[in-house]
C-alpha cells in the first residue's frame, strides 16, 4: 500500500508526506521502497492526524544518493508487526485530545 512520498532528505533522516488517502501510522511502522527495499521504521510523526509526515532515521548503510524527492514509500497494511495503525476516531472520543 502506498503511504507517501519522501519529501526530503537530509543525511539520514527523511521526511516523507503522507498520500491524502491514507491511513495514519505510528511509530515503529516500517516503510518500504518496493518489495525488496526495507527503508526504515517511522522515528516520529507531525502534523495533523488526517495528513502526517513521517520521520525514518535510514540505515547506516543505506545509500541516500538514490533517494530523492517524490519517490513512492510503501507500507504492507495486513502485518500487525510492521504496519501500526493511529485509530483516529478513538483519540477524538479521549478527553484531552488535539486529533483534529
Amino acid at each position: 500500500m502506498v503511504v507517501g512520498s519522501i519529501l526530503s532528505v537530509v543525511d539520514k533522516l527523511i521526511v516523507v508526506e503522507a498520500d491524502l488517502n491514507a491511513p495514519a501510522l505510528d511509530a515503529e511502522s516500517a516503510f518500504f521502497l518496493n518489495s525488496e527495499h526495507y527503508l526504515g521504521k517511522v522515528f516520529d510523526t507531525f502534523g495533523p492526524v488526517k495528513h502526517p509526515y513521517y520521520t525514518i532515521r535510514l540505515l547506516a548503510k543505506t545509500d541516500v544518493s538514490k533517494l530523492s524527492k517524490g519517490t513512492k514509500v510503501f507500507s504492507v497494511p495486513f502485518n500487525k508487526e510492521l504496519t501500526k495503525y493511529v485509530f483516529v476516531e478513538q483519540l477524538k472520543n479521549l478527553k484531552g485530545s488535539d486529533a483534529s
